[in-house]
């Protein structure tokens, strides 16, 4: 018990100020953050129903009407944007709703890999970008364009055309959460699956 205490600590805080830093260090396309966090914090609102908890549903449910007002004025070319204090404030309330929200109906290992998969395209950039920079002797908080989005951009890929594809990305994350969430239903989970391939090539066809 007491050696669950001391660790439960180190791990939240880590939690917190990592998923804070990944949405700031995703935010490096018109939309493609304010995007991220629309999923995140859709995920985190169906979590929050499925368990009952009135203030947490109450707060993501703001989140994600915000976000939504955000979206339309910085979608590519974008009019306004998130900057250090929105993408830590946003990445903040993300990341506590995702520790506040337990979720009582299905097993612990799932109530933590749910908040990981709706977080899952920050989590994974920020994650290869620091281990590139371990290897290469470079300081881990030295900006450069090795990020995802960054080294799609790069490679001749429009912006609409990356930001939408990693929009993509993040709906298969988020079906995959929201397939463990509604677990007990195979034919839920079937559709969001079919229906995330289904997005993934009207996306990219469309775009």
């Amino acid at each position: 018990f007491p050696v669950t205490i001391r660790l439960s600590l180190p791990i939240t805080i880590v939690w917190i100020v990592g998923i804070i830093n990944a949405i700031n260090l995703i935010d490096g396309l018109d939309g493609l953050a304010g995007g991220v966090l629309l999923f995140a914090s859709v995920i985190n609102l169906i979590v929050a129903i499925v368990s009952n908890a009135v203030i947490t549903a109450a707060l993501m449910a703001s989140v994600v009407g915000a976000v939504v007002g955000f979206l339309l004025f910085n979608w590519y070319p974008a009019k306004i944007y998130l900057g250090d204090g929105g993408a830590y404030s946003l990445g903040f309330l993300i990341s506590v709703s995702g520790l506040i929200s337990p979720m009582q109906k299905v097993s612990t290992g799932i109530a933590i890999v749910v908040p990981v998969l709706a977080a899952g395209l920050p989590i994974i950039d920020t994650t290869l970008v620091m281990l590139r920079r371990i290897a290469t002797r470079q300081g881990i908080f030295s900006p450069d364009r090795g990020h995802l989005h960054h080294i799609l951009l790069d490679s001749g890929i429009s912006h609409r055309r990356v930001v939408v594809g990693l929009y993509c990305v993040c709906c298969v994350f988020c079906s995959i959460a929201l397939t463990l969430i509604l677990h007990r239903d195979r034919d839920v989970g079937l559709f969001l699956s079919a229906a995330s391939v289904i997005g993934i090539i009207s996306k990219i066809l469309v775009t």
